[in-house]
């Protein structure tokens, strides 16, 4: 039984012609607008949900200002903040009077929400006080007690600061200083800026002297080590520990182009900048008569006596590498300790008889590989030594910990010295049949009590010298690979690696297994990693010949710093704890100094550097040129067009700047003396601060820097806004004012 609907017949819909305005009081102009407001548009019309949704979208007349700013100040912003509370605003079409709207547009249209900052906006009446930088007077007053001009940084500026040095209320005062104080320098510091002192105080390193070695058990402990034997010996006793060079003669022209100078440099002589050079060069050329594989500045305290004589010294270690490559090496070695003569305001004094070797210390450790100092001299009175202990990685894979004995002032004669037996000796663990007995590659002080190293198997391992214990406190694989370079950070936890297999990494000693982070990888060894201690950030090698700046808080994210053009490869770089200038050399023979402060800070900031000085081999004359006076340069990405075939250079040895180094451990106003050594023996040691007399000029009136393009205009008035400081009652009224 089948059942169906039944069918109706088909009625035609009923159509109401009512009137909906029928019952108001309108006149006819009125009915007329609105009848034609309501109609459709014809067909050659736009389409109505575009003309809508652009009617919509239109802001109030009073609104009208504050949405334009803050469209401009999202413009200007470089994406630190996200757009995920953008709010979708729902669209109505309206009947008329009375009747409610139906949602029509297809297309949905964006009303933005202006972005309220998360820091406090200054006051209309003192906004051009809050945003100027502390003067340069000041600038070592801010270290203790911060100014409020920090809390009115830009977003996107703050957003650097903050990756880079932190979120506290110290680490922002710190990056504004560094900031502040070095942005406009183009790479070169000036004696005024580094007379200002350095970012801590003198108490605190005065407090962190007393602790560790400074303790009164230690100190006595130091004082009177008798595990460290070193007698001094005859000149001829060490003549198999010399240099096996030590005979030849290097010669060099020096000096510029129209006027060059030839100058011959026996073994251990010298020859001032202000003769060979330019009048106002201070600085020193001096043969080592070796390979030099690593060199460390000692710097004593200034005297007290206006009248003594200020020394600096530079440690200069060597390896014979004369003969067959793969013969084996000799267990004698030696270290040269050099002098220098500083005047009161820490210039380097270029005077004949101010420079020479003062010792000799032999030892039998094989060649040296790398060596490095305490943190923080001890200064102890009665101390008859540099202060601080020296860490030498030999060539036969132990670490040798020795003092260096205080030369006597009253002649210039050289001693000699043998060390019998060091105060520390550390020895690498024992292996297993299966896997042998790894060997020391690299070496660091975190703390000075404590040395950190870096083993051929990849493991890290950190050896504790009070109480002195020959078993590591902590060996720990980092890397599968041997580990080329390690360098220890501000945080005494955190150490850099990088190894064989381009891997750079920071890694937490408390937490090894799950506390690490990598950065770039490359498909090329890394010959260095090394930390600046100003920007708490790493600089790091890249496969293109480059340095990049690498921050702790951001390591995965480097930026581009400095770089050897010409397919120069570099072989070492030097940051330094008093300023943000950068040394990097390479194996084509050139040594580059820039000022990474500018890209830590501004994302498009352009990278300068000038090259230092630049040598040149003569294979047929057997002779060295020095060229230098080099203009600055920008640092390019890339060179050449994409795709364009390279070519690959085969350098001289012995023109290549093999290591370079910053006056690290002294007092600021030394700070900016530099050494680099050449392949062939010759070092180079110059004070690169320069002195303008205490009138700075800008960058554009050296003609350093060129002008900014005009999309980027705007921005640098900006920020020479916030580099140029205001007079220092300003400046002091307006912080008295935020303590109140």
């Amino acid at each position: 039984m089948s059942s169906s609907r039944p069918r109706r017949r088909a009625t035609t819909a009923k159509s109401y012609k009512t009137d909906p305005f029928a019952d108001l009081d309108l006149s006819d102009e009125d009915l007329s607008k609105t009848a034609d407001a309501a109609s459709p548009p014809d067909d050659d019309d736009s389409d109505p949900d575009a003309q809508l949704s652009s009617a919509l979208s239109e802001p109030d007349e009073e609104d009208e200002d504050e949405i334009e700013a803050s469209e401009e100040e999202d413009a200007s912003e470089d994406d630190d903040f996200d757009i995920s509370g953008d709010e979708v605003v729902p669209v109505k079409r309206g009947r008329g009077p009375g009747k409610k709207g139906k949602g029509l547009p297809k297309t949905p249209t964006e009303k933005r929400i202006p972005k309220f900052y998360l820091y406090p906006k200054p006051n209309a009446g003192t906004r051009k006080s809050q945003q100027s930088a502390p003067s340069r007077s000041d600038a070592a007053q801010l270290t203790n007690t911060p100014s409020a001009h920090f809390t009115t940084i830009k977003s996107r500026k703050k957003s650097r600061i903050t990756s880079t040095f932190g979120k506290s209320r110290v680490a922002l005062v710190k990056g504004v200083l560094v900031r502040d104080r070095w942005v406009d320098i183009p790479f070169v510091p000036t004696r005024e800026r580094l007379l200002l002192g350095g970012i801590s105080e003198e108490e605190k390193k005065e407090k962190e002297r007393k602790k560790g070695w400074g303790e009164e058990q230690m100190k006595e402990e130091y004082l009177n080590d008798d595990k460290q034997v070193m007698r001094e010996v005859a000149l001829d006793e060490l003549t198999e520990y010399l240099p096996e060079k030590k005979d030849d003669l290097i010669r060099a022209v020096i000096g510029p182009i129209d006027d060059p100078k030839l100058v011959e440099f026996p073994a251990f002589a010298t020859q001032s900048l202000a003769a060979a050079v330019r009048h106002d060069k201070k600085g020193w050329f001096f043969n080592a008569a070796g390979d030099v594989s690593a060199m460390v500045f000692l710097s004593p305290d200034k005297p007290e006596d206006e009248n003594e004589t200020w020394y600096q010294y530079l440690l200069v270690a060597t390896r014979n590498l004369v003969g067959r490559e793969f013969d084996p090496q000799s267990g004698k070695c030696c270290l040269q300790l050099w002098r220098f003569v500083a005047n009161r305001d820490g210039s380097l004094n270029p005077d004949e008889g101010n420079a020479g070797l003062v010792a000799v210390i032999a030892g039998n450790w094989g060649g040296t590989v790398d060596m490095v100092s305490v943190p923080l001299p001890l200064g102890f009175p009665n101390d008859n030594s540099l202060g601080r202990f020296i860490a030498v990685l030999g060539g036969d894979g132990q670490v040798h910990i020795i003092k260096i004995p205080l030369p006597s002032y009253a002649h210039n004669a050289t001693i000699s010295l043998l060390v019998e037996s060091p105060s520390y000796l550390l020895t690498p663990h024992p292996g297993t049949p299966t896997n042998p007995t790894p060997y020391f590659t690299a070496l660091t002080f975190p703390t000075p009590t404590t040395i950190a190293l870096g083993l051929s198997n990849g493991y890290l391992s950190t050896y504790s010298l009070h109480p002195f214990h020959p078993i590591p406190t902590f060996h720990f694989p980092v890397h599968s690979a041997l580990i080329t370079s390690i360098s220890s950070t501000s945080v005494p936890t955190l150490i850099l690696t990088t190894s064989v297999s381009g891997t750079h990494q920071l890694t937490s000693l408390l937490r090894p297994a799950t506390d690490h982070i990598a950065s770039l990888r490359t498909r090329l060894p890394t010959p260095f990693i090394t930390y600046s201690p100003l920007l708490d950030s790493a600089l790091i090698w890249d496969e293109s010949n480059a340095a990049k700046l690498a921050p702790l808080s951001r390591f995965n994210g480097a930026v581009l710093v400095s770089k050897h053009m010409g397919g120069g490869n570099i072989r070492d770089a030097a940051a330094s704890s008093h300023h943000p200038f950068v040394l990097s050399c390479g194996w084509e023979g050139t040594a580059l100094v820039a000022n990474v402060v500018r890209r830590a800070f501004h994302g498009k900031g352009r990278a300068w550097q000038c090259i230092w000085f630049r040598c040149v081999w003569s294979v047929r004359e057997e002779m060295i040129r020095i060229l230098e006076g080099f203009k600055a340069e920008e640092v390019m990405r890339r060179e050449g067009e994409r795709g364009e075939d390279g070519e690959g250079v085969v350098w001289e040895k012995k023109a290549g700047v093999q290591r370079v180094a910053w006056m690290e451990r002294g007092k600021s106003e030394v700070s900016a003396w530099a050494a680099a050594a050449v392949g062939c023996g010759l070092v180079r040691v110059e004070d690169l601060a320069v002195d303008t007399g205490g009138v700075e000029p800008t960058p554009e009136e050296e003609g350093l820097l060129v002008k900014p393009d005009d999309e980027e205009e705007e921005e640098t008035k900006q920020e020479k806004e916030e580099i140029v400081g205001e007079k220092e009652g300003e400046v002091v009224a307006e912080g008295d004012k935020m303590e109140e």
